[in-house]
């Protein structure tokens, strides 16, 4: 039996990276879009010259998806998708050909307690869809809230049953470099030219009050909020993400009486 068509991506339903078969494909091979803009000798790409269904053996679950491919008038007119595969049935996704999947409706998130408390990793998921989506000024708002509500959970692990500042830039500074401004007599807007990079403190500070701003700059600005700008702030986001919860695991052990002769990370916990 011939092996089906194939692609290694990560599924749009649960987010799995692997082979992806693919079940059916369109016959026409007309670009959808050809249509409906001027192109001329400059054209990269034939976009969705092919429409494909997908199945995903991690979830056993079916997407459709858009293949587009590498401009050529003269091949394209003819070809078939089998003809960008290898001899192994793989299309290798790269600067010639792309895959699209056909986003999904966003699923809620499953919430396992009583009144439901968001999660981080769930805000995360959507800030990526919306990444897919094109829907820039959405990826940082969504960052700026997680590092909201990340910042109340570091908050109380640091100060457990002590009330938090109810101003974002006031909670990360009380949280991470308090004192910091006063010793270098600077003003907030220069803290970050005095922070010590070898504290993992001052680099989540870095890390958490840059998203907040550029959140702040994605919810209120008039300035469109462009790629560039949400690809940083996912990739920020994720950095800060692990970094805070090292650091949090770090102080929930310090309050273990530590075994003779280790004492915890004087930079981690304190």
């Amino acid at each position: 039996m011939e092996k089906p068509l194939h692609f290694r991506s990560s599924c749009p339903r649960c987010g799995k990276y692997g082979i992806i078969q693919i079940v059916a494909s369109s016959q026409e091979n007309e670009s959808f879009y050809l249509d409906k803009f001027h192109c001329d000798e400059w054209r990269g790409f034939d976009f969705g010259l092919f429409s494909v269904a997908c199945y995903c053996a991690e979830c056993k679950n079916y997407v459709s998806a858009s293949v587009s491919v590498a401009h050529d008038e003269i091949k394209n007119a003819t070809a078939k998708l089998v003809d960008f595969a290898d001899d192994n049935n793989r299309i290798k996704l790269g600067p010639e050909i792309m895959i699209d999947f056909d986003v999904p409706t966003l699923l809620p998130p499953q919430h396992f307690s009583s009144p439901p408390i968001v999660s981080v990793s769930d805000i995360y998921n959507q800030a990526r869809k919306c990444y897919s989506l094109q829907a820039w000024e959405a990826v940082g708002i969504l960052c700026r809230k997680i590092v909201d509500i990340q910042s109340i959970f570091m908050w109380d692990t640091r100060y457990p049953g002590k009330p938090h500042p109810t101003t974002l830039a006031q909670r990360l500074e009380d949280l991470l470099v308090k004192g910091v401004k006063e010793k270098n007599k600077v003003e907030r807007s220069e803290l970050s030219d005095v922070l010590n990079f070898d504290s993992l403190k001052h680099r989540l500070f870095y890390d958490m009050d840059r998203i907040r701003e550029s959140g702040n700059d994605a919810a209120h600005g008039l300035l469109a909020y462009h790629d560039d700008e949400a690809e940083a702030m996912l990739i920020f986001t994720q950095k800060f993400l692990d970094e805070s919860e090292s650091w949090m695991s770090s102080l929930r052990r310090a309050r273990v009486k530590p075994a003779a002769g280790k004492e915890p990370k004087k930079d981690q916990v304190s």
